[in-house]
């Protein structure tokens, strides 16, 4: 059987293409082209067969061969790119970046395979100005974008309100997480510093409540205390409400319920501080 099979009068090809591309015959089982970009294949009848050439990112190319038996054949065989690679970055790591209308993906774009001709990026993320740029995407090239997004502020401001409201309604867990967002675009308002800072103070994370007070001070804001003022009359003791006001410049009071101390603001050069123990022991 052997020598039989020696003398049927099959043929072999060699196929030179992009390494790593797949050979097919007739649709057969494929060949592998090794990294010289060579496949070979055996035992193939004689006569016309049709030869495919596929590889991932390539145009597909499909070729006529005529073989003879016994014949050692060989064709070169030339793939043309289907795509370009693009990569794309911006300025804000947690952008939203869309090619030509595409899946979003965030943060960045590295080697991505994209139909040659124009691709249009979309750059997207909150607090910011959607940018997008049009750029020639070539065969099997390379093509680098850095977009720059510049904040949005309009919805800076807005955000800013949001913070107020929640602040106003004693919210501050939610104060806390909206002005996460807000510090880190570059929002600059007093007020937020402030209300952050009392935020912390309301929800007893006292070393964070230290450091935006401060920073809220020097920003110029004013920080607002709500206390309990005790006095003492000939009619007896009362408790009310009471608003202490904290800027860099004076120290302020304001009742807020009726008496007997009207509001008053003083320089802070003129403030001094007294004993805890000596003022609980007042009578």
């Amino acid at each position: 059987v052997t020598a039989l099979v020696r003398l049927l009068p099959v043929a072999a090809l060699t196929v030179r293409t992009e390494p790593g591309a797949t050979v097919k015959v007739d649709g057969g089982s494929p060949a592998l082209a090794g990294a010289d970009g060579i496949a070979t294949l055996s035992s193939i009848d004689p006569g016309r067969h049709e030869v495919t050439i596929l590889k991932q990112y390539f145009t597909n190319v499909s070729q006529t061969v005529e073989l003879k038996g016994r014949e050692s054949a060989s064709i070169e065989v030339k793939l043309n790119w289907a795509v370009g690679f693009l990569t794309a970055s911006t300025d804000v790591p947690d952008a939203q970046i869309q090619v030509s209308g595409g899946p979003p993906q965030t943060g960045s774009i590295t080697h991505m395979a994209v139909p040659i001709g124009q691709a249009t990026i979309v750059a997207t993320a909150p607090l910011r100005r959607a940018v997008s740029q049009t750029v020639a995407i070539e065969p099997g090239k390379d093509a680098t974008v850095s977009l720059s997004l510049p904040i949005d502020q309009a919805a800076l401001s807005a955000l800013a309100n949001q913070v107020h409201a929640s602040f106003q309604s004693r919210l501050y867990p939610t104060v806390l997480q909206q002005a996460s967002r807000y510090l880190q675009t570059g929002g600059h308002d007093k007020d937020v510093f402030a209300e952050v800072a009392l935020s912390y103070l309301e929800t007893s994370n006292y070393s964070a409540f230290q450091d935006f007070a401060k920073r809220a001070l020097s920003a110029g804001a004013t920080l607002r205390f709500d206390v309990v003022h005790h006095h003492s009359s000939f009619g007896g003791a009362t408790l009310h409400r009471a608003e202490l006001q904290v800027s860099t410049e004076t120290l302020g009071y304001k009742p807020l319920d009726r008496c007997n101390l009207p509001e008053f603001q003083t320089p802070m050069k003129e403030v001094r501080l007294g004993k805890r123990d000596l003022a609980l022991s007042v009578p």
